[in-house]
């Protein structure tokens, strides 16, 4: 029975080497310390691909070494004004038809046509990737 809990815990050890990494490439000023975060990014995802040898992914994403959890929630706003702040730059709504262009690493259009497709039939079962 350890044998498989030491086989899964380097892949826990990775993710969090790389959300360590991550965290700290988004908020680090020092070049030394952008430095360091980048080589730990690096050493988590040479880990991982050693390891496993496989693409998890199911939408079409660019290749990349670490996932992100997305929730897609239907919401309006009944007070205030929307404001940007620590982690967005801007807070607008858009039209179906009158998207932006995406940034296919956070969110690919398979993934705004299905919370489209749940928009218009909320008995849409719920998809979890």
């Amino acid at each position: 029975m350890a044998v498989i809990i030491i086989e899964h815990k380097w892949l826990d050890w990775a993710k969090q080497l790389q959300s360590i990494a991550q965290a700290g490439l988004a908020y680090s000023k020092d070049i030394y310390d952008v430095e360091r975060f980048e080589l730990i990014r690096n050493i988590s995802i040479e880990m991982l691909s050693q390891q496993t040898g496989m693409d998890m992914k199911c939408h079409p994403h660019p290749p990349s070494p670490f996932y992100i959890y997305k929730m897609f929630i239907q919401c309006e706003i009944i007070g205030g004004q929307p404001m940007k702040g620590v982690e967005t730059s801007a807070v607008e709504f858009f039209a179906e038809n009158k998207l932006p262009p995406l940034s296919i690493a956070r969110n690919t259009q398979t993934q705004i046509e299905m919370a489209f497709k749940h928009l218009y039939n909320p008995k849409e079962p719920v998809y979890f990737d």
